[in-house]
């Protein structure tokens, strides 16, 4: 982030300049900024998807002043600016392709969300500038027109860093859902530097402990199928000791019925 302090007889004001490929921003009246596309001057990058969300204070709209240079492929716009009120899920307020000159934009509310796209044909000419600006609407209560804006992520999504909310299955799986390359869903996902000693031990303790593992779970199962083998042995011996006894009792009560009769 680069600051620029304007001074003159008439103005002090503070400029941001900012060309990270996507960012939060949360701008007041005397913090205007331009947002570029990375790189820039030079032209933008194959394969990008940057999304910046700006935030002004309630009650305020965001003026964007934007200069795009833009390009098709095969009459279809594969290169491109998408504005909208508040987030992904809001109205579109603007699509830019091909080239546009200082064109203005004005947000209905005090959120706007800008995403530049560009493909991997051919980026040598797509380069982006936006100037973007705080006003005050002059209104200091009542409705605020925030409708299908940026509202917090869920318990189980991942926040990135420009307030885009995704699935946790989308963290580091090599493509940029966030639209930003700080604190996003691809940062912190690199594979760690080991060397071959480190990583072969590492291999050799994982197997180990895979050993002792599988070594375990087999005995307690062997345990636990001896255990039943002999309770059942147990009950099967019970059970014929409990038939011995019935029949020994049968035994003698016939004989003692057929001693009856013959009195």
């Amino acid at each position: 982030m680069l600051l620029f302090i304007c001074n003159s007889i008439h103005c002090k004001l503070l400029i941001l300049c900012l060309n990270k490929c996507g960012d939060y921003y949360k701008i007041n009246e005397d913090t205007p900024g331009y947002i570029y596309n990375p790189g820039y001057p030079n032209a933008a990058l194959s394969y990008l998807k940057c999304i910046w969300l700006i935030e002004a204070p309630k009650y305020y709209y965001i003026t964007f002043n934007v200069t795009f240079q833009g390009e098709r492929f095969s009459d279809i716009c594969s290169d491109y600016i998408e504005i909208r009120d508040g987030s992904r899920y809001s109205p579109v307020i603007k699509r830019f392709c091909d080239t546009h000159i200082n064109e203005h934009v004005r947000s209905k509310a005090h959120l706007l969300w800008v995403k530049l796209v560009t493909d991997g044909v051919n980026n040598t000419n797509t380069k982006f500038v936006g100037f973007f600006q705080a006003i005050d609407t002059g209104i200091t209560s009542g409705h605020d027109n925030t409708s299908s804006i940026h509202t917090d992520c869920r318990s189980y999504e991942f926040e990135c860093r420009n307030k885009e909310c995704l699935s946790m299955s989308y963290r580091c799986d090599g493509y940029n859902d966030c639209g930003c390359t700080v604190d996003c869903d691809e940062s912190g996902c690199e594979e760690l530097d080991l060397t071959k000693d480190m990583q072969l031990c590492i291999g050799v303790s994982v197997g180990v402990l895979v050993f002792l593992f599988v070594c375990g779970i087999t005995c307690l199962i062997e345990n636990q199928s001896n255990w039943i083998a002999s309770r059942v042995e147990e009950l099967r011996l019970r059970e014929n000791q409990a038939e011995e006894r019935r029949k020994k009792a049968y035994k003698a009560f016939t004989k003692f019925i057929g001693e009856k009769e013959v009195l």
